[in-house]
């Protein structure tokens, strides 16, 4: 476990949890951090970038987009040459459709984002998707 952090404990079932994610599970889960509510699906390391690059791609931005495809292709490269990879370098916690909690809304209103934070940032966290009334 990554508990090296001064000053911060890392809970060790949400590290657990981001380790399931890596080999390919995504399930909902809401995310307390620094006063901000977010939720979401999580994802595995390659799945953010591949999904960031697709995004990047769809807005015609070129030169961040092959930024986002060299780090997935680093990923990739990494998950298949060490099959420990996924599970001793869990340091980020990664989400597709995510939402954030502003008062009684969850914005934004359709579809979501992608969005990414540190494990050690990471106050409280819940298992399930948040849904607006």
């Amino acid at each position: 476990m990554n508990n090296d952090l001064v000053g911060k404990e890392i809970d060790p079932f949400l590290e657990k949890l981001a380790q399931i994610a890596e080999i390919g599970v995504e399930y909902g889960v809401t995310i307390y951090v620094s006063g901000l509510i977010v939720t979401g699906t999580i994802i595995n390391a390659a799945k953010y970038f591949e999904l960031t690059s697709e995004k990047l791609k769809a807005n015609g931005d070129k030169v961040i987009t092959q930024y986002t495809d060299a780090i997935s292709a680093v990923v990739n490269k990494a998950y298949e040459s060490n099959p420990n990879y996924r599970k001793d370098s869990i340091g980020f916690i990664n989400l597709k459709n995510a939402k954030i909690l502003n008062g009684d809304k969850l914005i934004p209103g359709e579809g979501g984002l992608l969005w990414r934070a540190k494990i050690s940032s990471v106050d409280a966290f819940n298992l399930g998707i948040l849904e607006s009334s």
